[in-house]
């Protein structure tokens, strides 16, 4: 009876390994199968909206697709904390206009990416009554630094900008419970230098993210 009960706990046990090897093969080979920074047709399409946390940013200037996703930015760990260096969403508090406001903040950088070597970031008001479920309208700053390669191999910037509160927002799905933010927005970039002022405008904005939430309420 004895040797009966170790047998079936050693079965037992056998079993739990084998299934905690197994998701760990999974989760390992997930990462080593796939890399979203070598899909070059990922970046060159522009994703439809969602509104399930995709943690994704994306806009179409002049035709051309700028997709910002949180994966490949992220360096992930089997048991270590991500790194979060090149991606930041955030729910914070600040000032504005002499009153206190709510913004959804957020920036990420792939500026040493093969594809989309850009660095984006928006800053997004968010009434208070949104948390209350009234979504709507609203508005937003963004920059967007674009990285080109000159003829000699060198690279350069230009930085283009929302500014003054004139990216329009219509925020489609808060979740506060989750941390979940999603919605639309478009506007007029501004690249300005010395001796010009280009325009160009912005289609098809939008973002699906999970946020820290920085606030005390």
């Amino acid at each position: 009876m004895r040797s009966s009960r170790i047998t079936s706990s050693g079965v037992v046990v056998f079993l739990l390994l084998q299934a905690l090897s197994s998701c760990i093969r999974i989760e390992l080979g997930h990462f080593s199968k796939y890399d979203i920074d070598k899909d070059s047709i990922f970046f060159r399409t522009m994703p439809s909206p969602s509104e399930v946390g995709a943690d994704l940013v994306a806009l179409e200037l002049n035709g051309t697709p700028f997709v910002f996703p949180r994966e490949g930015v992220i360096r992930k760990h089997f048991i270590l904390k991500d790194d979060e260096r090149n991606w930041t969403s955030q729910m914070v508090a600040d000032t504005l206009q002499n009153r206190v406001e709510y913004f959804i903040e957020w920036h990420t950088d792939r500026r040493e990416k093969k594809y989309n070597p850009h660095w984006a970031a928006f800053y997004i008001i968010i009434p208070d009554s949104m948390f209350q479920g009234k979504l709507g309208e609203t508005k937003g700053v963004f920059s967007l630094g674009i990285q080109h390669r000159a003829e000699d191999g060198s690279r350069f910037q230009e930085r283009w900008d929302c500014k003054d509160w004139q990216l329009s927002v219509k925020i489609t799905r808060l979740n506060p419970k989750r941390n979940l933010i999603s919605g639309e927005f478009s506007g007029t970039f501004k690249h300005k230098t010395a001796d010009t002022c280009k325009e160009v405008e912005i289609k098809k904005g939008f973002f699906d993210l999970h946020y820290k939430n920085r606030l005390i309420r």
